[in-house]
C-alpha cells in the first residue's frame, strides 16, 4: 500500500453493527419510557379510556399503513437518489393524508360504531390532523434508512419520546383520561417531523413526476399488501374483542399487548429497520444474503424466544408489578400473548428480507 493511499473504509459488518447499535439505542429509549408510562396509564386511566385510546390508535395506524402505500420502502431500494422522485412521493403522501384526514373527521362516529367503541369518536376526530404529520416524515425516514444514518433517528426519537411521555404523564395526572395518549402522539409526531427533516436536510419542492411514481407502484402494492396482512393479523383481535366484549375489555387486551410488545419493540423492530437496507444492498449476492438471513433469524430467535417464554412463565408477578393489583385477572392473557410472540420470533427477519429482495 502506498503512502498516499487512503485508509480502508469500515467493512459491511462494522457498518451493520454500528447502525444496529444506534437503532437498538433508539428502541431502548422507547422501552425505558414505556416502563414508566404503561404502569402509570394502567393506574391513572380507566379500562374504558384505555379501550377508546386503543381503538383510536388501531384505526390511525391502519390508515397510516395504507397511506404510505409501500412507497417509502420503495425509495430505500432505489439505485440512485433522485430529488424529483423523493418530492413526488412526498406530495403523494400529502394528498393521501389529506383525504384520510377529511374522511376520518366526518366519519368518526361511523368508524367508532363499527369498532364497538362509540366513546372513541371524539378521539378519532382529533387524530385526523396526525395523518399529514405522520406521512410527511416518511420520506426523511426513508433517507435515513438508505444512508444508514440511524444515529440521527436515535437522537430525535429520544427527544420526541421523552418530551411526549412527559406531556402525557402530566396530562394523565391532570385528569385528561384518554386524551393524554392523544397528546402524546401529537407531541412525538411534531418533534420527529421537524427534527428528522432537519437532520437529513430534506426540504420538499413542489415537483411531481407521474412516470417515476408509476415505476414504484408494482413493488409498493406488493409491499403494502404484505404490511396490511401483517397488521390485520395482529390488530384484528383487538377489533373483534372490542366489538364483542366491549371497549373496557378491549382496553385490557390492549394493555396486555403493550407489555408483551416491549421486548419485540426493543430488539426486533430495531433490527428490522437496519436489516431492510442491508438485505437490499446484497440482493445480487445469493450466498451473502443467505448467510445474512440465517444469522438474523437465528440470532433473533435465540434472544427473543427464551425471553418471551420467560415472560409467559412469570406472567402473574409481571402483571402485578407492572400493571398493579386491579389488573391481576389479566395475567393469563398476558402469558398467552407472550407465548404467541415467542413462537413468531423466527419470522421477524423474513419480513425485511422479502422487502429487501423486492418481493414485499
Amino acid at each position: 500500500m502506498s503512502a498516499d493511499a487512503p485508509p480502508p473504509g469500515p467493512s459491511r459488518r462494522t457498518i451493520f453493527f454500528r447502525n444496529f447499535g444506534w437503532s437498538l439505542a433508539s428502541r431502548m429509549s422507547v422501552f425505558s419510557l414505556r416502563l414508566v408510562t404503561v404502569p402509570l396509564f394502567a393506574r391513572l386511566l380507566s379500562p374504558t379510556d384505555l379501550g377508546a385510546a386503543a381503538a383510536t390508535m388501531t384505526v390511525v395506524m391502519f390508515l397510516i399503513q395504507i397511506g404510505s402505500g409501500g412507497l417509502n420502502a420503495a425509495l430505500v431500494i432505489q439505485k440512485e437518489e433522485e430529488a424529483d422522485l423523493w418530492d413526488t412521493v412526498f406530495w403523494t403522501n400529502m394528498a393521501v393524508a389529506s383525504l384520510f384526514a377529511i374522511g376520518l373527521w366526518f366519519g368518526a362516529e361511523a368508524v367508532a360504531a363499527f369498532l364497538g367503541a362509540v366513546e372513541a369518536a371524539p378521539l378519532l376526530r382529533a387524530m385526523a390532523l396526525l395523518f399529514p404529520m405522520s406521512l410527511a416524515v416518511q420520506v426523511s425516514l426513508a433517507l435515513i434508512a438508505r444512508r444508514m444514518q440511524f444515529h440521527s433517528e436515535t437522537r430525535w426519537t429520544l427527544a420526541a419520546e421523552l418530551t411526549a411521555a412527559a406531556a402525557a404523564i402530566w396530562a394523565a395526572f391532570d385528569g385528561w383520561g384518554a386524551w393524554a395518549i392523544i397528546l402524546q402522539q401529537y407531541v412525538s409526531a411534531a418533534i420527529l417531523l421537524g427534527g428528522l427533516g432537519w437532520a437529513v436536510g430534506y426540504r420538499p419542492r413542489f415537483r411531481f413526476v407521474w412516470h417515476k411514481l408509476k415505476g414504484l407502484l408494482g413493488y409498493s402494492f406488493g409491499n403494502l399488501g404484505a404490511d396490511l396482512a401483517n397488521f390485520i393479523a395482529f390488530q384484528g383481535p383487538l377489533v373483534v374483542i372490542t366489538r364483542v366484549l366491549g371497549v373496557a375489555t378491549g382496553g385490557a387486551f390492549s394493555l396486555a399487548g403493550r407489555v408483551t410488545d416491549i421486548p419485540n419493540q426493543v430488539l426486533l423492530s430495531g433490527l428490522m429497520s437496519v436489516l431492510f437496507p442491508t438485505f437490499s444492498s446484497v440482493a445480487d449476492d445469493p450466498e451473502r444474503k443467505r448467510k445474512a438471513l440465517l444469522a438474523a433469524a437465528g440470532g433473533t430467535t435465540a434472544v427473543l424466544a427464551p425471553l418471551m417464554f420467560g415472560m409467559w412463565a412469570l406472567a402473574e408477578p409481571i402483571t402485578a408489578i407492572v400493571l398493579g393489583a386491579r389488573w391481576h385477572w389479566l395475567w393469563p392473557s398476558l402469558g398467552l400473548l407472550a407465548v404467541s410472540k415467542a413462537l413468531m420470533s423466527p419470522c421477524g427477519s423474513f419480513i425485511p428480507f422479502m422487502k429487501g429482495m423486492g418481493r414485499g
